[in-house]
């Protein structure tokens, strides 16, 4: 069954509509949406990959893990997230990472260590990188051995919990005060 949901979701849309015909889920989206997603895909024509890529736009939550089993690895291109979940989740799906180093990205990539790190708003660096990884399959494999542990490590359920609690604790004796 998941396998034949995974062939779905590649020959098309999550919603059973290949997602550049009418009525795919990239035709449903907002006016500014729809256009940074035209925008997006004529540089992508300009640049000669547009026929390697596929853009698939909204996906339903739970669908998610098969796209994270089809991916090769996460770019993470954001320079304003704070908490870069999506990092955590490629962590955890054991894919290779590259991104932005953003605010809070390095909270999650140790650069060289468990992904690799572009300086923020460098396009040429993050493309270096990408292409450096896809070129080295043991270099990748090292990264995602690294960034799996490294998740599992912050993320534990068990500690997860209490580093919260230490966070409101320490917010307290700093003199954060409940309403």
């Amino acid at each position: 069954m998941l396998d034949q949901r995974r062939t779905d979701i590649r020959a098309t849309g999550q919603d059973g509509q290949h997602p550049r015909r009418q009525g795919g889920p990239l035709e449903q989206r907002s006016d500014q949406q729809t256009a940074r997603d035209r925008g997006a895909r004529v540089r992508l024509q300009d640049d000669g990959i547009a026929e390697r890529l596929t853009l698939y736009g909204p996906v339903r939550r739970a669908d998610i893990p098969l796209y994270y089993e089809m991916d090769d690895m996460s770019a993470h291109t954001s320079a304003f997230l704070a908490v870069p979940r999506v990092l955590l989740e490629a962590s955890a799906a054991e894919l290779p990472l590259v991104a932005m180093s953003a605010v809070g990205v390095d909270e999650v990539i140790e650069d060289g260590i468990n992904g690799y790190l572009a300086p923020n708003m460098d396009v040429d660096g993050m493309a270096g990188r990408i292409v450096s990884l896809l070129r080295s399959p043991a270099q990748a494999h090292r990264a995602v051995v690294a960034a799996r542990a490294r998740a599992r490590k912050r993320c534990d359920p068990e500690r997860y919990a209490d580093r919260w609690v230490g966070v409101w604790e320490k917010a307290v004796e700093l003199g954060m005060k409940s309403r």
